[in-house]
């Protein structure tokens, strides 16, 4: 694969959605944009271009749809070292194995555009709890985040701070009152009670995209911190806790919203009142 190709492939799609982390709980009440044939909580639609350098705190979180052709999985597995290729064919199952190549492959892209260098020779370094980064000798200024649920995947990247994003696929959970016993706070618990049974599911996974978000800009596994944080999933969603201390105030920025019908996602930066710019990733050039 040509390096101007695999630009291209970035440079390409569609102009970006953008919104302030203070005041998206505002635009999810009052305002939706079409998008992609898809409604979209936005404040504001503005053009966003892999080639402009994003305002300090910013978060860029691109969003790859992995429902591709067999033609299209076999490009992007140019942009993948031959370590990631063998992890790949571990899985017996096609489709996961596919999901698995192109979400790597446009995390590969889209650092290596950044960094302007060959996917395939982008190293990382992993954290004590598993959390991969670019090597801070070389490129301690970029922070990056992966995450992928049925058929799409996201990827943040910030210049200004450790990022965490997480999507999760909305599916039938059997008793979420219960799951939420073993996993969330006492103040989580009881919103999630509260809300209307029809409203539960999405409420759980709300508060779970939140926290889970949360940890992975902390670095820290899901073991080791999900008490850490209390969020709501009332308006557009935010951190109310953090070590058992009610907050009013944090340098922490969290978003939740829903990328498509039946998935939710969040994306949370240690920059205050920062800014996300949705946009999608295409393949189409690869």
């Amino acid at each position: 694969m040509k390096t101007c190709q695999l630009f291209n492939a970035i440079t390409n799609a569609a102009p970006a959605l953008e919104f302030n982390f203070a005041t998206f709980h505002l635009s999810c009440r009052n305002r939706t944009v079409q998008h992609d044939g898809e409604q979209r909580h936005a404040l504001s639609q503005r053009t966003f271009s892999a080639n402009q350098q994003p305002a300090p705190g910013t978060v860029q979180v691109w969003e790859i749809a992995l429902d591709m052709p067999a033609s299209v999985v076999a490009g992007a597995q140019a942009c993948l070292p031959e370590v990631e290729l063998v992890r790949a064919k571990a899985f017996r199952d096609e489709s996961t194995k596919h999901r698995h190549i192109l979400a790597h492959a446009a995390l590969r892209c889209l650092l290596a555009h950044k960094l302007r260098c060959n996917p395939r020779e982008i190293t990382f370094q992993i954290g004590p709890f598993g959390k991969p980064a670019l090597p801070a000798e070389r490129h301690a200024a970029l922070h990056f985040n992966l995450s992928h649920s049925g058929e799409l995947a996201l990827v943040a990247l910030c210049d200004a701070a450790e990022v965490g994003v997480d999507i999760e696929h909305i599916r039938p959970v059997r008793d979420p009152i219960a799951l939420a016993k073993r996993f969330f706070t006492p103040g989580e618990q009881d919103e999630l009670a509260a809300a209307p049974p029809e409203d539960q599911i999405n409420c759980f996974f709300r508060l779970w995209t939140q926290k889970e978000a949360l940890l992975k800009a902390t670095g820290q596994g899901i073991a080791n911190g999900l008490q850490r944080f209390e969020v709501t999933c009332r308006g557009g969603g935010g951190l109310v806790a953090m070590d058992g201390e009610k907050i009013t105030e944090t340098e922490w920025s969290l978003a939740n919203w829903s990328p498509h019908a039946e998935y939710v996602a969040a994306c949370a930066v240690y920059v205050r009142n920062a800014t996300i710019a949705l946009k999608p990733f295409s393949f189409a050039d690869i």
